[in-house]
């Protein structure tokens, strides 16, 4: 070590005086290095004074009084594994100068001349070579502990090296690894992906390379980092952000569609009533309400996908909520698909948004019936299951509804992505892609799970779990064919910006009985109740509207008139409460357009049948 590092701590391990000072007069030769030299005559004193105090090198001699040969070596190595020893014998044996270098000396001298005078430069050497032996072994040691993956793969891409991170990444066994082909490209100027399939998954992983040098020959270090989650985490931020992109998307359409499909249901049920049964103009007007439920369908999916519409869940008994469903699926399904059902006793209740339940079992009963183009079976099951916890559900009690069919089956390359939006297998015309994706949406938000397995030319499983729920259930009922008294006396402000909308809605009102009063704006809807006072019975508004909204419409009429009843009308409500995140107490119900003509009567006639207490 040079002055200006300080002094080099050396041990000189020798029992001769002369051998000694010979020594110490060899590497007084070296200019600009200071050494503190120590000396001891016996193998105990050096080692007592290595244990009280480490030294930078040790010059020894083999024979002492109190050991010879090779074990005096051994016994010093076994202290210092990481200082350099040069070894000083008075013996030129070439077999015992290569047994002491394999014993862990980094050199061995003769003390005869001339080898002598080499102490001072062969001091040197060896301390050079033992200080980039113990730099190649930290940097070993660093890149075996590395949680990356790192390689050394030579120029005809032949393994040489890999740390245990590497045959961990791979799967493999280092004398499988080591020195066979690396078998994925890469490129040492840019980031490189491969993928590998270990344990039966594909996994995706980037390469990052550099040329070094590898014992002597030009090579590549490489890093390899496995980012198969990383990957799938992304792909999920960014169907989520497609989702978000599509929910703004749909709830604008939707708001301005289902406007459009109201004054369409609503005109076409005004011709219907004024057309004799038999009038041929029937099958037509038939033809229109049935399209316009289809385009229903398809805006309610689009907002169920991306929860633009808000949940109305109940507390249901599954068995009869399906026993109810039964005989809509019988008309929709072909009469070569026999339908069974069967559950168990004593299923728990669970939380659910009845019309949303009906659209999942719709939409799995219909791809079924387009899977079994020659007849076959649906079965439908439910049971009690308790299970554990997994990457799609938490661990708890489910109530499970198994959905099969003894149709086509699913391919294999595309079961992974039948969730997906807008994926169909179907032909152009036949399938939009979201009614899967629908049912994965519902029971999500429902807080359950949905899973399917198939097997091609077999058939098809759908497992739908709903969470137990706390409570007993409500009663499900099929289509009310009561006759009802819908008409009203009431005088109604109705409140909507549409004008074709709001010219429906007095037409509809006005035929039964209502007294209607117009607004195409909050602000006059205000100005209209100031004028009108008491006179006005019950306020029907859209929710969305330029300006003021129906929410805070129904604060200001609220503020007012504090026993005003309220009912709201939305395409799709992304507002749908009263800006806290709770419900609007101001309203007393929401109609969700496109509505039916009895649909919106029955909801008035409840409302306005409702007695504030006092």
């Amino acid at each position: 070590m040079s002055k200006s590092g300080g002094a080099f701590k050396l041990l000189l391990v020798e029992d001769n005086p002369g051998d000694a000072d010979l020594a110490r007069e060899r590497l007084a030769d070296l200019p600009g290095y200071d050494f503190e030299i120590t000396q001891a005559s016996r193998l105990s004193e050096a080692e007592a004074l290595l244990l009280a105090s480490p030294v930078d090198a040790v010059i020894l001699d083999l024979n002492l009084p109190d050991s010879q040969g090779l074990e005096t070596l051994r016994r010093l190595r076994r202290i210092r594994r990481e200082m350099t020893i040069i070894v000083l014998s008075g013996f030129s044996d070439e077999g015992l100068r290569q047994d002491a270098l394999r014993e862990g000396a980094q050199e061995f001298l003769s003390k005869s001349e001339p080898a002598s005078r080499l102490v001072a430069r062969s001091f040197l050497y060896a301390m050079e070579r033992h200080r980039i032996l113990a730099e190649h072994e930290q940097v070993e040691r660093l890149v075996a502990a590395n949680p990356d993956a790192v390689i050394v793969v030579d120029k005809q891409r032949i393994v040489r090296f890999a740390n245990k991170a590497a045959l961990a990444l791979f799967g493999a066994a280092e004398e499988d690894f080591i020195s066979a082909p690396f078998a994925y490209p890469f490129s040492e100027t840019a980031v490189s992906q491969i993928e590998f399939v270990k344990s039966d998954k594909t996994h995706t992983a980037e390469i990052r390379a550099a040329e070094i040098d590898w014992a002597g020959q030009p090579a590549f270090l490489a890093s390899i980092r496995d980012i198969t989650e990383q990957k799938s985490l992304t792909e999920q931020l960014v169907q989520s952000q497609k989702l978000e992109a599509m929910g703004l998307l749909a709830g604008g359409v939707a708001h301005d569609f289902n406007n459009l499909l109201t004054v369409v249901v609503n005109c076409a049920n005004f011709l219907i009533d004024e057309t004799a049964p038999d009038d041929p103009r029937v099958h037509d007007i038939k033809q229109i309400l049935g399209a316009a439920d289809r385009g229903e369908a398809l805006v309610s999916q689009l907002l169920a996908l991306t929860r633009r519409r808000p949940s109305q869940p109940q507390i249901l008994d599954m068995a009869e909520a399906v026993r109810v469903m039964q005989p809509l699926l019988r008309r929709t399904l072909p009469a070569n698909i026999e339908i069974t059902l069967s559950a168990n006793p004593g299923l728990w209740p669970v939380l659910v948004d009845r019309g949303r339940l009906d659209q999942v079992l719709m939409n799995l009963s219909v791809n079924a019936k387009d899977a079994m183009q020659d007849g076959g079976k649906l079965s439908i099951a439910l049971a009690n299951e308790s299970l554990p916890k997994t990457a799609s559900h938490e661990a708890g009690d489910y109530l499970a509804l198994k959905i099969s069919d003894t149709g086509c089956g699913i391919a294999p390359d595309t079961i992974g992505r039948i969730f997906d939006p807008f994926f169909t297998t179907k032909a152009p015309g036949k399938g939009t892609g979201l009614g899967l994706a629908t049912c994965y949406a519902i029971l999500r938000q429902a807080g359950g799970d949905i899973s399917v397995d198939s097997t091609p030319g077999q058939g098809t499983c759908f497992t739908l779990l709903l969470p137990r729920a706390k409570g007993h259930a409500t009663g499900v009922s099929g289509p009310d064919n009561a006759v009802e008294n819908l008409k009203g006396t009431e005088t109604l402000l109705v409140v909507e910006d549409d004008a074709a909308v709001l010219d429906t809605l007095t037409t509809l009102l006005s035929k039964n009985g209502y007294t209607v009063l117009s607004a195409t704006n909050g602000e006059s809807a205000l100005r209209i109740a100031r004028e009108y006072g008491n006179k006005i019975e019950l306020v029907l508004s859209d929710v969305v509207m330029p300006g003021m909204n129906g929410h805070d419409l129904a604060r200001n009429l609220k503020a007012m008139r504090p026993d005003l009843k309220i009912v709201l009308m939305t395409g799709y409500d992304s507002v749908n409460t009263n800006g806290d995140g709770g419900e609007d107490e101001n309203v007393l119900d929401t109609v969700f357009k496109p509505f039916k003509p009895v649909d919106m009567l029955r909801k008035l006639k409840r409302a306005c049948g409702i007695v504030k207490a006092a």
